[in-house]
């Protein structure tokens, strides 16, 4: 086991790590958003507070510190310091609900009634149209938009 004593809690650029520490050892024990005050600390997102958090938790979890190939002190997989820092990181930057990605078109109706070319009304025919929104709203959110911007840059005229 590695004992941490060259960590210690300096100035790093407008960073103050001690105020920061005292922050991340808050929000490991709460359910509190963080993210403003760490902000006033000059830790605006999740990778500027990776390295910080990193050491806040070799600091307050020594017992999971150990050495890596190189001598470096890492935490341990799986261990409580590990634990601690993806806790810390996603009380302080929790990250958004993924979004669904949702067809642009949905399709209503099956069938439409259509009027041929003598005047008769046919009930119920497939609609072609419909059959393509089909296939559209089967694409990916990506694809549909690409779909969209090559049918807008290539007009076809009727």
């Amino acid at each position: 086991m590695t004992t941490v004593t060259t960590l210690k809690p300096t100035m790093i650029g407008k960073t103050h790590v001690e105020a920061v520490f005292a922050i991340f050892t808050e929000a490991d024990q709460s359910d509190y958003k963080f993210a403003d005050r760490l902000l006033e600390q000059g830790i605006g997102c999740r990778e500027d507070a990776r390295e910080l958090v990193n050491q806040w938790a070799m600091l307050e979890y020594p017992e999971s510190v150990t050495t890596n190939k190189k001598g470096k002190p890492v935490l341990a997989q799986g261990s409580a310091g590990i634990q601690a820092r993806t806790r810390v990181l996603a009380r302080c930057f929790p990250n958004p609900p993924k979004a669904k990605a949702e067809p642009i078109v949905k399709p209503i109706n099956e069938t439409v009634d259509t009027e041929e070319s003598d005047g008769e009304i046919v009930r119920g025919k497939a609609d072609k149209v419909f059959k393509l929104l089909v296939e559209f709203s089967k694409l990916t959110v990506t694809e549909q938009v690409r779909f969209l911007d090559s049918i807008k840059s290539n007009p076809v005229e009727a």
